[in-house]
This record gives structure tokens, C-alpha cells and sequence, in this order.
């Protein structure tokens, strides 16, 4: 195998071993933009404080509604990056402490 190739491996497993990665829909969101989403996005947000490496929580192109709501740890997880791609609506207070 040519060392431009071992390089390009090695440099890929760097960047992708010791994440993970959290999709909010394997949570049950409904994504209608109607429906309250605040107990699955909670979940979703539970189970990223979880990880004992970073992790990002995707928030797919799609509307959600929250009600009172805290985002909060402690969390093993040193870092948690949300990548939002959708709409999030807040019906009270959506609060991340």
C-alpha cells in the first residue's frame, strides 16, 4: 500500500475515533414544528452528556417545538457540539446551563 494512502487512513481514524455522534431523530422527535419534541430532544442531550469523548448532537433540517426545557449535566462528555440544521421553536424557556 502506497504511504500516501496509510497517511490518509491514519489521519481519518484520527479525526473519527473518540466521537460520536447523536442524531435527535433516533429519539422519537416528531419534527412537525406542532408537536412538543422537548422529551426527545432531552433524551438526545442526555445521551451525549453520556459519552466519555466528545460528541455531537445533529438537529436535522426539520421544525421543533419546545416547552420548558433545561439542557443541563453533569456529563462525562468534555465537549458537546450541536450541529442545528433545523428550526427550534420555544413555546416558555429553553435553557442551557
Amino acid at each position: 500500500m502506497e504511504m500516501k494512502y496509510v497517511l490518509l487512513i491514519i489521519i481519518f481514524l484520527i479525526f473519527t475515533l473518540g466521537s460520536a455522534d447523536i442524531d435527535v431523530t433516533q429519539f422519537g422527535t416528531k419534527a412537525d414544528g406542532k408537536s412538543d419534541d422537548s422529551g426527545a430532544l432531552t433524551k438526545a442531550w442526555n445521551s451525549a452528556c453520556n459519552f466519555d469523548d466528545s460528541t455531537t448532537l445533529h438537529v436535522p433540517t426539520e421544525n421543533y417545538l419546545l416547552y420548558l426545557t433545561t439542557f443541563g449535566g453533569p456529563g462525562k462528555s468534555p465537549k458537546i457540539t450541536i450541529n442545528l440544521e433545523g428550526n427550534v421553536f420555544g413555546r416558555k424557556c429553553v435553557c442551557f446551563c
